[in-house]
């Protein structure tokens, strides 16, 4: 509960700014500053059962103002029904066959772009601050002008996907919203994509693109002379479809954004690293997000969460969204006995343990220098990895975080990064290719401007550096133990 007390301290300071000045936030001031007031992360914690874990953990990380959260529901509502609107779809993101944020122009007075689930973590963080009023006109001229960011741009762009960033018309230099450098993923409960009901047939999202939304080819797409971005315009869709597709186009919008689809829950397992644990029938899971009995529970919940004056919210928002029958009906008793964690799961080390390296030297663990560190890669056969094109960066004792100065010029060159986590005696190695981060997104040093200010933050899964929120774990080539 501290976490939460601390949260709604920072959103009744800004509340109080605002009330006392009387000036309005705009949708694009606020977006700015959508990192603000950071979500925290959580402490280790336990639930027997899914009704013990809902009032524990999810309840008090949901938007507490129910009205304000209304209000983004009948902002959503009547704007997908607007003429020339911007829609978006969950979809669009296989290797190879990346699309987000590039723009469709439709023969039916509407746009749509594909992206994943990083364009929902803006209308979360939007409804759980709730200090921008939900207003129809700004938040589609917002969309109109491609001001509303779709994408964290240091996601973006690879040697597989050469096109994905250059293509973008849409704005992907937003900021993140923190929910998951915060431990947290954002839990949907009727799926974005699969499960959509249509004439008595059960569809996923991909199956539904394919028929009408195609994702084409990048030759499709071309560069407006005036604008200077690209665009497929006069995408056609035939007279006996167009009142389908449109259709198909709001519910996927939807169900993607709409602040009463989700949840926060603790990550799921990644790259070896558990987060959640729990035990159903003598079955071991490690992914609560997904389990069908607890969204059961949470769909029943919302029912009575989001009725005010005698009308179901909730429900008028699944009327609109084609949602399978929810069959299970679970009451919330049933026994999990879950354990959770912001930060990957297991016995840690005592702080700062001197436990030994295994090198020549045999130095203690906050003796690793560069040199031994890229030794041990080349051994495992990053035999390119020198002094010059390599960053090392050992914890930092007095505050957590792994600091680094590596030159500017780096970021136009194949980087590679390597931590050491001194209490678990890990190296982590990153593989950043040349101009995947633009120096715009950086911090500099002040008094050496050709210098870049990094502080990784440890015991983060997503290696986030807190001068510039970029999360490194996006580049993580692989670990060693020592």
């Amino acid at each position: 509960m501290q976490v939460i007390q601390r949260y709604l301290f920072f959103y009744s300071i800004a509340y109080a700014i605002i009330k006392f000045t009387g000036e309005k936030m705009s949708l694009v001031e606020k977006l700015s500053t959508i990192d603000r007031p950071r979500i925290e992360s959580f402490q280790n914690g336990t639930a027997e059962t899914i009704k013990e874990f809902y009032e524990s953990f999810i309840e008090p990380r949901l938007p507490q103002n129910i009205e304000h959260v209304i209000k983004w529901h009948k902002v959503l509502k009547e704007y997908v029904k607007k003429e020339n609107n911007v829609l978006g779809f969950r979809t669009g993101n296989v290797r190879g066959s990346l699309r987000r944020g590039w723009e469709t122009i439709t023969n039916d007075n509407y746009s749509f772009f594909y992206t994943d689930n990083f364009f929902a973590h803006y209308f979360f963080k939007l409804a759980l601050d709730a200090d921008w009023e939900p207003n129809l006109d700004e938040f589609y001229n917002a969309m109109r002008s491609k001001d509303f960011p779709v994408r964290f741009t240091y996601f973006m762009g690879s040697e597989d996907d050469p096109y994905e960033k250059e293509y973008a018309s849409f704005n992907v230099k937003g900021k993140n919203p923190g929910l998951n450098t915060a431990g947290y993923k954002l839990a949907h409960i009727i799926d974005a994509g699969k499960n959509y009901l249509i004439n008595g047939q059960i569809y996923g999202q991909t199956e539904l693109i394919e028929k009408y939304f195609e994702l084409g080819t990048p030759e499709d797409w071309s560069q407006d002379p005036v604008t200077h971005k690209y665009c497929r315009k006069n995408f056609k869709i035939s007279e006996e479809t167009k009142a389908l597709a449109r259709n198909i186009a709001e519910v996927s919008f939807l169900r993607m954004v709409h602040p009463m689809n989700y949840f926060l829950s603790p990550k799921t397992a990644y790259k070896g690293n558990i987060f959640n644990k729990y035990t159903i029938n003598g079955v071991e899971k490690k992914n609560i997000a997904e389990d069908e009995l607890l969204i059961s529970y949470v769909r029943q919940r919302f029912h009575e969460r989001y009725t005010v004056g005698g009308v179901d919210y909730f429900q008028d928002f699944l009327d609109l969204i084609y949602p399978v029958e929810d069959k299970i009906n679970e009451n919330g008793n049933t026994v999990i006995n879950i354990k959770y964690s912001s930060v990957p799961m297991g016995e840690k080390k005592q702080k700062n343990a001197k436990k030994q390296v295994t090198t020549k030297a045999n130095k203690p663990a906050n003796r690793m220098s560069k040199n031994e560190a890229i030794a041990l890669f080349r051994q495992q056969g990053y035999t390119n990895l020198n002094n010059s094109n390599t960053t090392f960066s050992s914890q930092n004792s007095n505050n957590d975080r792994y600091w680094a100065n590596p030159n500017i010029a780096l970021l136009n060159s194949d980087w590679w990064l390597i931590l050491n986590d001194i209490d678990n005696c890990r190296l982590s190695l990153f593989h950043i290719p040349a101009q995947t981060i633009t120096e715009d997104l950086v911090v500099v040093r002040t008094d050496k401007p050709d210098l870049i200010d990094i502080q990784i933050n440890y015991d983060d899964t997503e290696f986030t550096d807190s001068r510039s929120d970029i999360p490194f774990a996006t580049w993580l080539e692989t670990s060693i133990d020592y």
